[in-house]
């Protein structure tokens, strides 16, 4: 009978455990990737950050966290500097965006959107190259 008694209270305590593991906290962004001026071409240091929002959106799926009781969704927004054409901001959304259906992740899932040099980081008079211009923001929130 103390055997049965040593796994039970053995059953418990493992139960217990795993009852008092934190919860997995979700970042919500944004993650920005940057560019190079009239380019849409992902380089070595955006995977990077794009697979860093992969394995977080993973841990938030596994964890069950969510708004309002719906999986998090990604939105995507593409933007460009007050030199380039809108369009540079749209294909720079559509590269994050096929990098994520590459990966797995539901089409219906994510929403890519160009926004031009409308939301500028930093602002600017016309036609000037910006670094910090050249980018999509990613950010987890409801569908």
């Amino acid at each position: 009978m103390r055997p049965v008694r040593i796994a039970l209270l053995l059953g418990m305590a493992l139960l217990c455990t795993a009852a008092a593991r934190p919860l997995t906290i979700c970042t919500p962004g944004p993650y920005i990737v940057f560019f190079e001026w009239g380019s849409a071409k992902l380089d070595t240091q955006a995977i990077a950050i794009l697979d860093n929002l992969l394995d977080n959106l993973k841990h938030c799926d596994a964890a069950s966290l969510a708004y309002d009781g719906s999986l998090v969704d990604l939105a995507v927004d593409g933007h460009t500097d007050t030199s380039e054409a809108d369009a540079v901001s749209w294909a720079r959304a559509d590269a994050v965006h096929l990098f994520f259906r590459d990966h797995e992740v539901a089409e219906k899932r994510i929403k890519a959107l160009g926004h031009g040099a409308k939301q500028l980081r930093i602002t600017t008079p016309p036609d000037i190259r910006e670094n910090q211009n050249r980018r999509v923001e990613v950010v987890l929130g409801p569908p």
